[in-house]
């Protein structure tokens, strides 16, 4: 490829990159078999970034959405939902820990990878909160180990989320 053809296609594709966030509500994303990503999955992936940082930085909650949204481009409708996932799973981390600690039979929760356990924070605050039907929140908590952990992981917080959903479906 010349030179000024492959300037043109960086080009684009930059461009491409920095206006991912502004698509429809439904977007084709490449790479994921023409998988459709809505705003709330991509809610959900920016909660579950900032919840990383939150727990790995040990930074007020505050200081993280300011620092996150400095780089992160979403559409306000996006930007809520995440929001609102973020503070709410902050604000239950403590008591949705505990019940971690509780359901993760033979897991130390230093143990759990950082990710893993963030994932289980989120889903579990999803879960209390009702923001989605359970099948719904289960689903995504897998499809989010999917990107962002280990092959072992899907396996091991579907078991986890299944008994949390039971238990808090239980104390209903």
């Amino acid at each position: 490829m010349r030179r000024w053809k492959w300037e043109i296609f960086r080009a684009s594709f930059a461009l491409l990159r920095l206006h991912i966030h502004d698509l429809p509500l439904r977007q084709n994303l490449p790479g994921r078999g023409g998988a459709k990503m809505t705003l709330r999955r991509k809610s959900r992936e920016f909660a579950l970034q900032m919840l990383f940082e939150w727990d790995l930085g040990q930074q007020k909650p505050a200081q993280v959405e300011k620092h996150f949204w400095k780089s992160a481009k979403a559409v306000e409708s996006t930007r809520k939902f995440a929001r609102q996932l973020f503070e709410g799973a902050v604000s239950q981390a403590e008591e949705n820990d505990k019940q971690i600690v509780k359901l993760a039979k033979n897991w130390k929760f230093d143990r759990l990878a950082a990710v893993d356990r963030n994932i289980l924070r989120l889903a579990i605050y999803e879960l209390r909160a009702g923001t989605a039907p359970v099948k719904v929140v289960l689903d995504e908590a897998i499809e989010l180990a999917k990107k962002f952990s280990s092959e072992d992981a899907p396996g091991f917080l579907n078991g986890v989320l299944d008994a949390a959903a039971k238990e808090i479906e239980s104390a209903e």
